[in-house]
């Protein structure tokens, strides 16, 4: 408890015979609010929860129309904030309560047998009735465009956006898009990287960096030089929705192009089985990647080459599978290469 002087008239402390009270009061385990309150049936949806006292020991799950679904994947931010996905594919439809737990086990010893025995000690417990609805899947899916100046001056740089969002209300895929100059203007995605006539980038989710979940809009900025007269024309592919097998042998010299490496041969067999036969297992792959080059590239793409680059490294570095890349995290994965090295 603290004790404030009342103020008397002069605005001067008046030690009176009583004191306003202040009372510091602890917010107890709960959940507040979700970022979205429903999903389709027919996909994944993650979604961020609020709330307090949240910990490592912290699960959550939705429960209703006679069944419960677990989180596949789960990241406590801090204690007022929680990552998660939940799996909806073939769910009934209707409304769900979230209910979040935090519950550790620890080992005890029984005083009267003095065996050990392991018990349940549960930090917290809380249900937001009716907090989430699982509804039929949409068709809608993810929609991109460009918004551009209205004018520039020949030969000056200008600054340009794409803007992608999640129309849908399942968690997409972040896409692979390559963004192409029709009449000549060069683009970059940073201002002082050298501009070419096209680029390739894959996007990050803000919640979870593999996906864009329902609703979620991603910007990126992105730099040109405008041409004398005539309008700026770029055109956006979405490389992420090919599905033709890779001809290795037209790609190599372009990718040996990536880094010096006297060992390519052995580099190249070890990349090609990393990625698979196609163009569909590349991107799965980079989405992968990604969340290892989030901060150190602090946006909310990464570039193509960038991701290439990462991924001939790991190759170079004996890394031949892509079930290399099911370990959780950057640090794990070079904790193995090494104890694999030893």
């Amino acid at each position: 408890m603290i004790r404030v002087p009342k103020l008397g008239e002069n605005h001067l402390p008046k030690f009176a015979s009583f004191c306003n009270e202040l009372t510091a009061k602890t917010i107890p385990f709960g959940i507040s609010s979700l970022s979205v309150q429903q999903g389709g049936n027919t996909g994944e949806v993650t979604l961020e929860i609020k709330g307090s006292q949240f910990d490592a020991f912290t699960t959550l799950e939705l429960v209703g129309q006679g069944e419960t679904i677990k989180a596949t994947w789960l990241k406590v931010v801090d204690a007022s904030r929680i990552l998660v996905t939940f799996d909806l594919t073939g769910k009934a439809l209707g409304q769900y309560d979230l209910r979040a737990v935090s519950k550790r086990d620890e080992i005890d010893i029984d005083a009267s047998t003095g065996l050990a025995y392991k018990k349940a000690i549960v930090n917290g417990e809380a249900t937001l009735t009716r907090a989430f609805s699982v509804v039929a899947g949409s068709e809608a899916g993810l929609k991109a465009n460009f918004s551009m100046p209205s004018a520039a001056r020949g030969g000056s740089p200008f600054t340009f956006y794409l803007d992608v969002v999640n129309q849908g209300n399942t968690d997409m895929a972040v896409p692979v898009y390559q963004i192409s100059s029709l009449n000549g203007i060069t683009i970059a995605t940073s201002p002082n990287e050298q501009r070419t006539a096209q680029t390739q980038v894959m996007l990050l989710g803000n919640l979870k960096s593999t996906v864009l979940s329902p609703g979620e809009s991603v910007r990126i900025a992105l730099y040109g030089v405008a041409t004398s007269g005539g309008t700026a024309e770029f055109a956006l592919t979405d490389l992420s929705a090919r599905e033709q097998k890779i001809d290795w042998d037209s790609v190599e010299a372009t990718y040996k192009n990536y880094q010096v490496n006297p060992n390519w041969a052995q580099t190249w067999a070890n990349f090609k089985g990393i990625i698979g036969d196609t163009w569909q297992s590349l991107y799965q792959v980079m989405r992968q990647v990604s969340p290892d080059l989030v901060s150190s590239e602090n946006s909310q793409f990464v570039t193509g080459s960038t991701l290439i680059l990462s991924l001939l490294s790991w190759a170079r570095n004996g890394v031949s599978s892509p079930n290399f890349f099911n370990t959780s995290s950057s640090d794990e994965r070079i904790d193995l290469l090494l104890y694999k090295n030893i």
